[in-house]
């Protein structure tokens, strides 16, 4: 069996990580809108009674 003694936790900032995620979608946003004159969008079709 393993000693767990030589296993380290890795304590990681989840709304820095989102940040920096949001800032470099926010820039290819920018780009794709500077280059095409378009945005991307979400958009979602419900069918049925689900």
């Amino acid at each position: 069996m393993a000693s767990t003694s030589d296993q380290k936790a890795t304590i990681i900032d989840g709304k820095a990580i989102a940040q920096t995620i949001r800032s470099e979608i926010a820039d290819e946003v920018r780009l794709l809108s500077q280059k095409y004159g378009m945005v991307p969008g979400l958009t979602v079709v419900i069918v049925g009674n689900r």
